[in-house]
């Protein structure tokens, strides 16, 4: 298996700081939890996109 990129641990990072706040911070509707959700699925759509290539680099390697 290879290596996570540095993309996808800025991305984890990101996620995971975001959902903290979201969990810790804003518990309720408001500005900063708006905020705080954006970050969380942008990260996650991120994550998401890396894992396709990964997946698409491991059919063409074999």
């Amino acid at each position: 298996m290879s290596h996570p990129t540095d993309i996808e641990r800025g991305a984890r990072l990101a996620y995971d700081i975001a959902v903290e706040r979201l969990q810790d911070l804003f518990p309720a509707e408001g500005q900063g939890r708006t905020f705080w959700s954006a970050i969380a699925d942008e990260s996650a759509v991120t994550l998401a996109e890396c894992r396709l290539l990964r997946q698409a680099q491991g059919v063409a390697r074999a």
